[in-house]
């Protein structure tokens, strides 16, 4: 490695060489200038004139076909029809009243512990929808199982909600490979 000798001011070459600099032009801004003369600006115009109107029928045709869609729909609702919903509506409510009667009776809307095998049968032949939980007294996260289970009870009272203690129900436990 040789050291470069400092160039001296009486010396004709300078210590760097200087390259010219060039101001970079944007890459968006066109190399020239060109403004649209009169004619062409009438063009431009002219033609977003032309779509505005185009837009502007089609929209209006859409509102036409819409209000009358409405109309004729304003025409068939009539009073027998408002009744007709409003009587439909109150059986659909009588129906799910005398729903949550029975499931009451069946004894959903509890978490019941289910004491033996039988039981377990008797309950699940019952009620259309069983949650069952295979419990191990031993096991602390069966206990907070529990309490998860004891929150769900209240929202569905379509299900019926059992627990059994899987040590004392071997049969279950092993047809249902739990």
């Amino acid at each position: 490695n040789k050291a470069r000798k400092p160039t001296h001011a009486h010396t004709h070459e300078p210590a760097t060489p200087v390259l010219p600099i060039h101001k970079a032009r944007p890459t968006n801004t066109p190399t020239h200038t060109h403004k649209p003369t009169m004619a062409q600006a009438a063009q431009v115009a002219a033609v977003q004139q032309a779509v505005s109107a185009v837009v502007l029928d089609s929209l209006l045709k859409q509102e036409e076909e819409l209000d009358k869609e409405i109309e004729t729909l304003d025409k068939k609702l009539d009073e027998d029809d408002l009744e007709a919903i409003r009587r439909k509506r109150i059986e659909q409510m009588k129906k799910a009243q005398k729903a949550k009667k029975e499931w009451a009776a069946a004894g959903h809307g509890s978490y019941t512990e289910i004491s033996d095998q039988k039981e377990f049968f008797a309950a699940v032949k019952r009620s259309k929808r069983v949650v069952c939980h295979f419990y191990r007294p031993t096991t602390w996260r069966c206990g907070i199982i529990d309490k998860h289970i004891g929150k769900v009870v209240a929202k569905h009272p379509e299900t019926k909600f059992i627990k059994i203690d899987a040590e004392k129900s071997p049969y279950l436990v092993d047809k249902l490979k739990i």
